[in-house]
């Protein structure tokens, strides 16, 4: 895929195709970093990754508790039918419990993780294609790259003149939102 993708960038920028149409690029580390609604949105899931740590850990205390209680028990010296090997075999059924629950709790920790990123995230992402869509319409930009995820050749081919660097308008644009 990123072959087929230089090729055809490699022709573009060889031919007389450039008169034809516009490229631009945008960095958008730059646009991200420089932006203080997404640092808030950022802080408010660092909160909520916190808050879903915390409950995992507490899982994982709850699971050491019972392992804890488990290895200061004696196996070999309890009467097989006494009252100390009915509470270890007990013990032992919670321990296989909770190590199921937790593989499943901490998947459902992940994915509410992930839904509430997107919760958070996509509308600004959404204001960034707005904005992207408006600034190359204005700019008659037909093609936008990212130069962070270009390979160097094509990071090279971004520095020619007949590209235009976007960074700026967007960081902009997004600020009048």
């Amino acid at each position: 895929m990123n072959k087929y993708l230089l090729l055809v960038l490699v022709l573009i920028f060889s031919t007389d195709l450039t008169a034809q149409i516009k490229f631009g690029y945008v960095d958008y580390v730059a646009v991200l970093e420089s932006n203080s609604e997404v640092a808030q949105l950022n802080e408010r899931l660092e909160k909520y990754a916190e808050a879903l740590r915390n409950e995992a850990d507490s899982l994982d205390n709850l699971f050491r508790s019972v392992v804890q209680e488990m290895q200061g028990m004696d196996v070999q010296s309890m009467n097989p039918n006494g009252p100390e090997r009915a509470k270890y075999e007990k013990l032992n059924v919670r321990l296989m419990i909770l190590e199921e629950n937790s593989e499943t709790q901490k998947r459902e920790l992940e994915q509410r993780y992930q839904q509430r990123r997107s919760q958070l995230l996509d509308p600004f992402f959404k204001k960034v294609s707005r904005a992207m869509d408006e600034i190359a319409l204005e700019n008659g930009v037909q093609v936008i790259l990212d130069p962070t995820s270009a390979p160097e050749k094509i990071k090279k081919a971004l520095e020619s003149e007949s590209v235009i660097d976007l960074t700026n308008q967007l960081t902009q644009r997004l600020l009048e939102y």
